[in-house]
This record gives structure tokens, C-alpha cells and sequence, in this order.
């Protein structure tokens, strides 16, 4: 009540005031968004972080405008109310994301990788949970003074938060570097299953605490609300998206794809706030980012054609996302790093550490000498898995909300939640400006991010060009009508800036199943095979196993060997981009292996058509 109380006067003092309006305020939002991810560009940091940075400049700029007006007014508590009209664009975001994400678990990638991944996620999630709460609930006893069960209740629910991944920064950072690679599947998977067990783990924690009256929740009867919360948060949550994921599949192959957009939007909003709403005055936690993580998921197993959506979603995603990323900057609680403490400091240190060492034990459980994948991977993973916001926030507002006393009506929270959600408010703002720095740099270790991406591509070809020389060759190509190849550009790009080196290999020796369970966990439509020493001896490609899977009574006796087609080319390092589309032309081929030189055979890389023919900005007509 007080805090509502709180809210509207501050709702009223705003509307007395000269402040901008929602409108004003995103716009602002999305411009600083857009000129500071173009400056993170600049200086070769992930944008999001440029995002993130712009809502912190319009958060200040406007606490300062405030002040200006009223030097008497909580001005940050007001720069915060002016905010809330916005949440819809974090719903929106958040689902669309999520959405997204669950392509990850499409059925054949997931049945090919299933269990390499859950034996990474395992060691991830217990050393995680491990360290966290062992340095927690020591650092709790000492700085705090609290006795020993308040102790392992921090440490408890801190390990719980700590599991938890900020699926939007973490995608956004591997889509805007193109990554694509073992590892980047592997991270997006671990990202959806981090957060499904984050919420699953604290939820039933803060039902064994309440149970045993270590925690006091006046909303809750005696533990049974709570086990229906916990019930609709988790397989409720998982049913709804399966069933919104079949409807969708089915009405995608019905309406047209401007109808389908608009429903699909409509649906991802009014599902954000339905569960808030649910949550706030029925006290049923429907949980959004599981309900369109499962969506996802059905849809993509189900529906006919699916690209097409996801492709729209690509194309409509960039101010919605830089505009997330600017409302939570926002939204970051910087004066909660003032307050962080000996505790914060251990769950930073801890869980960081955690997640390193566990990818690292969880990788080492997964790997054997038959799995090339898990070979590719390397053991430094668990730092692509750093940012934490949306999910972690999500859990100390519950705890805030449910564990306290409630007294004439006013409810108070417990002063230890209160100490909890600043530990986690205070991580967040490390974590979600160090996160996706982590996280580009594990997907440019693991070799999956090409150089033109990593460096931009005037920086790749060594060309000048001035502003004015770009403003005038794009004027000149708008009045042609047409985008020609850029010759120069052409000659001065090499292969080197377009590979990517985490190679799939397809060893000779391999059976026809073996080919198929192969082709299964790739992303490529062509697949390069090797001898012992890593020669290439020829490239498979989908039409060859398209003809041949018509004759059952010749499988058993083909390999690999005999299916690779040895007249394919080969690129090579330092060889230009021009003479490569030559090559790509010759042959139909979607990707060409790459060797160290002109005169070797081992493969070092691979190079996609698709990345060259982007590179130089070649218009495709089908």
C-alpha cells in the first residue's frame, strides 16, 4: 500500500510538472540507443553495451532535468515512475527473444547434442550453485552477523539467483558478431536451461524455507498457495507455451505473414502483462519467459515454413531490442554498487568463477574422443554465460513481495531480502556491462566469428573511404537503381576475413549413418572430408545423400569416402574474395573449405557463399 501510495504521488507530481511524456521518453531512449551502439561499433565493443550506456545518459540527464525544476522532489524516484509506461517494450523484447531462443531445442539438433549438453549444464549449474552459496552464507555470518540458518537461507537463494542467464544480451551479442559454431549453439541451449532451472530451483527453495517457518510469507496458507505458484510457474508455464506454440504453427500455415506478425505481437504483449497481472492480484505466477521459451519451441518443431516468421522477427527486432537495452539501462540501479559489500563481492567473484569452472567439469564429463563437437569447444565457455538482469530481478521482487510482515495492512519486506535484492541489484550492473564483452570474446575464441564481423569491414580491407565519398557513391547507386560489386573491395578482401576456423570435419571412414547424424548437428549445407592427417578429400553435399538414401541395399556398404565429390574446390587463406566468387560460381556449393596455403590440403576453415555475396553487398534474386 505504501509503496502504491508512493507511486501515485509521484504520478501526480510528474503530471504537474513540464517532464516528457512516454512518447518523448522512449523516443529519446531509442536515439541515444542507436548514435551510442553506433560509437560501441566504433570502438569494437557489442552494441548492446552502447545501448545499455544510452539509458544510463537519459536516466542521469533526466534526474538532472528534474532537479532543475524542484530541487525538493525525489527526483530519481520520479525518473523511475516515468519509466513504467514503457514496460511494455521489455515484454515485447523479452518475448520475442525467448521466442527465438527456442529454436535452439529444434528435435533433431536437440537429439543429436542432448546429452553432451546436459552433462555441461549439470557441472555448470552445481559448481555455480555450489560456490555461490558456500561464499554467500560464510560472507553472510560474517559481514551480517546473522546466525547460522539466515546464514544458508542468503546463501540459499543467492545460489539459486546465480544459476540464472540474461538470454537477451547473450543472443544479441552472438547475432550481432554472426557467430555460428558448436559453441554458440551450445551457449544459446545452456542460456534457456540456466534460467528454466534459476526459477525452478529458487521457487522450490523458497517453499522448503517457508515450510519450516525459517521464512515468513503472510500471502502464502500455510505452503499451499505456494506449491500451486510453483506448479503454474513451471508446468503451467510449459504447458501454456506448447499450446500457444501449436496455435501459432497452425495459423501461421492460414494467415498472411503481415496478419501473422500482428497477432504474434499482439499475443507476446498482452501475455507479458496478463502474467503480471495474474501474479499481482491472483497470486498465480505464470511465468512469461518459460511460457514463449516453450512456444518456441512447439512452433519451431511444428510449424510449416517457420523461417518466414523468424525472418520478420530478424527484421523488426533492431529498435526493439536497442530500445530494451536502453530501457534497462535505465532501469540499472547504479546506486546499489555504493552498497554491494563483502557479500556482493563474493557472489560477483563466485558466481563468475563458477560459471568458468563448471562449463569447464561439465565439458570434461561430456567429452569424448567420438564427439568432434565437444572437441571444438572450448573449455573457457562458461564466460560467454556472464550476463545476468531480467530474470535475476524477476526473483527478488518475489522475494520482496512474499517474505515479511504484514502489519495493519502495510507490508514490510524482511530486512535480509532487502539485503539479498541489493547484492543482486548491484551484480547486475557489473554483469550486464562485463557480460557481453565475455561473451563476444568466447565466440571470437572459439573461432566463430569472421574477421570482416569482428572488425568491420573497412577495417578489414585497409580502404579509407571518406564520409563524403560513402554519402556520394550512395546516391550515385540510389539513382542507378542498382548496388554493382565494388571491384576494389573485391580485390582487397581476402578469404582470412570471411572464414570462420571451428570447422566441422566429416572423417572419411564414416558409415552412411554416421553421415546423417552428422549432417543433423550441422548448420551447413555442404561438409567437408578428411583423412587421419585432416586433408580434404572431397566435399558431401545434401543432393548427393538425397539421391543415394533411395537405395536401401547400398547404404550399409557407403562411407564417407565414397560420397565426396573430390572435383569441389578449395580456398585458401590468402586468396582474394574475387577469384573465390569465381569458384562459387563454377560449382554448386554453399560453403568451400579453406587450407593454410595454395599448396596444402589440410583444412583450417570453412567460408559460406552467403558471407561473401553480404560482404560485398550483392543484391540475390531467386
Amino acid at each position: 500500500m505504501a509503496v502504491e501510495s508512493t507511486s501515485v504521488l509521484a504520478s501526480s507530481q510528474a503530471a504537474n510538472l513540464a517532464v516528457p511524456g512516454p512518447g518523448l521518453l522512449f523516443g529519446l531512449l531509442l536515439l541515444a540507443s542507436i548514435v551510442c551502439g553506433l560509437c560501441a561499433k566504433r570502438i569494437r565493443v557489442p552494441k548492446v553495451v552502447g545501448y545499455l550506456l544510452a539509458g544510463i545518459a537519459v536516466k542521469l540527464l533526466m534526474e538532472w532535468y528534474l532537479r532543475t525544476l524542484d530541487p525538493l522532489l525525489d527526483n530519481e524516484h520520479l525518473a523511475n515512475t516515468l519509466i513504467k509506461p514503457l514496460r511494455p517494450v521489455n515484454d515485447l523484447a523479452l518475448g520475442l527473444i525467448l521466442f527465438t531462443l527456442g529454436t535452439i531445442f529444434e528435435t533433431s539438433h536437440v537429439k543429436s547434442v542432448a546429452g553432451r549438453i546436459l552433462k555441461i549444464h549439470f557441472g555448470e549449474v552445481s559448481v555455480t550453485f555450489l560456490g555461490v552459496f558456500t561464499a554467500c552464507s560464510v560472507l553472510a555470518h560474517l559481514a551480517f552477523g546473522t546466525d547460522f540458518t539466515m546464514s544458508i537461507t542468503t546463501g540459499l537463494l543467492l545460489g539459486a539467483i546465480a544459476v540464472a542467464t540474461a538470454p537477451a544480451a547473450t543472443l544479441l551479442v552472438l547475432q550481432e558478431y554472426d557467430a555460428k559454431g558448436p559453441t554458440t549453439d551450445t551457449l544459446l541451449a545452456l542460456v534457456g536451461l540456466n534460467n528454466i532451472v534459476s526459477i525452478i530451483q529458487f521457487h522450490v527453495i523458497f517453499l522448503v524455507l517457508v515450510t519450516f517457518g525459517i521464512i515468513t510469507a503472510p500471502f502464502i496458507d500455510a505452503g499451499r498457495s505456494l506449491v500451486l505458484d510453483l506448479i503454474l510457474t513451471t508446468f503451467g508455464s510449459a504447458i501454456l507455451g506448447l499450446l500457444l506454440g501449436v496455435l501459432f504453427s497452425m495459423l501461421h500455415a492460414k494467415l498472411t505473414l503481415p496478419e501473422m506478425l500482428a497477432f504474434f505481437l499482439a499475443v507476446l504483449i498482452g501475455l507479458g502483462e496478463g502474467c503480471e497481472y495474474l501474479s499481482t492480484h491472483l497470486h498465480l505466477s505464470f511465468n512469461f519467459l518459460l511460457t514463449t521459451l516453450f512456444m518456441g519451441v512447439a512452433f519451431c518443431n511444428l510449424a510449416i515454413d517457420s523461417e518466414r516468421l523468424y525472418a520478420s522477427i530478424r527484421s523488426l527486432g533492431l529498435p526493439i531490442f536497442a530500445a530494451f537495452f536502453a530501457i534497462a539501462g535505465y532501469e540499472l540501479h547504479l546506486g546499489e554498487l555504493r552498497h554491494l559489500g563483502v557479500v556482493g563481492v563474493g557472489y560477483v567473484v563466485f558466481r563468475s568463477l563458477g560459471k568458468y569452472w563448471g562449463t569447464r567439469f561439465g565439458l570434461w564429463r561430456g567429452q569424448s574422443k567420438q564427439d568432434s563437437i565437444a572437441q571444438q569447444t572450448p573449455a573457457s565457455m562458461g564466460t560467454g554465460l556472464l550476463c545476468q538482469a531480467g530474470v535475476a530481478i524477476g526473483l527478488i521482487t518475489f522475494l520482496k513481495s512474499q517474505w515479511g510482515t504484514l502489519e495493519n495492512g502495510v507490508f514490510t519486506p524482511h530486512p535480509l531480502a532487502n539485503t539479498i535484492a541489493t547484492v543482486v541489484l548491484g551484480s547486475v550492473v557489473i554483469f550486464e556491462i562485463v557480460g557481453p564483452l565475455a561473451t563476444k570474446w568466447t565466440a571470437v575464441r572459439a573461432g566463430e566469428v569472421t574477421i570482416l564481423s569482428l572488425l568491420g569491414r573497412e577495417r578489414a580491407t585497409g580502404s579509407g573511404h571518406s564520409g563524403a565519398r560513402v554519402i556520394m557513391t550512395s546516391l550515385i547507386q540510389l539513382i542507378k537503381r542498382r548496388r554493382p560489386i565494388d571491384s576494389q573491395a573485391a580485390g582487397q578482401l581476402q578469404v582470412r576475413h570471411l572464414m570462420r576456423t571451428n570447422v566441422k570435419l566429416l572423417p572419411a571412414s564414416s558409415t552412411f549413418d554416421e553421415v546423417l547424424h552428422f549432417i543433423e548437428r550441422s548448420r551447413f549445407t555442404s561438409f567437408p572430408v578428411v583423412d587421419d592427417e585432416g586433408s580434404l578429400l572431397g566435399i558431401v553435399r545434401l543432393a548427393d545423400i538425397r539421391d543415394i538414401m533411395y537405395d536401401p541395399t547400398t547404404l550399409g556398404l557407403i562411407t564417407a569416402f565414397d560420397l565426396a565429390d573430390p572435383s569441389l574446390p578449395m580456398a585458401y587463406v590468402e586468396q582474394s574474395v574475387e577469384e573465390l566468387l569465381s569458384s562459387f560460381g563454377r560449382s554448386d556449393i554453399g560453403a568451400i573449405p579453406v587450407a593454410k596455403a595454395a599448396d596444402s590440403r589440410v583444412v583450417v576453415g570453412i567460408i559460406e557463399q552467403r558471407d561473401v555475396l553480404r560482404a560485398l553487398h550483392i543484391s540475390i534474386r531467386r
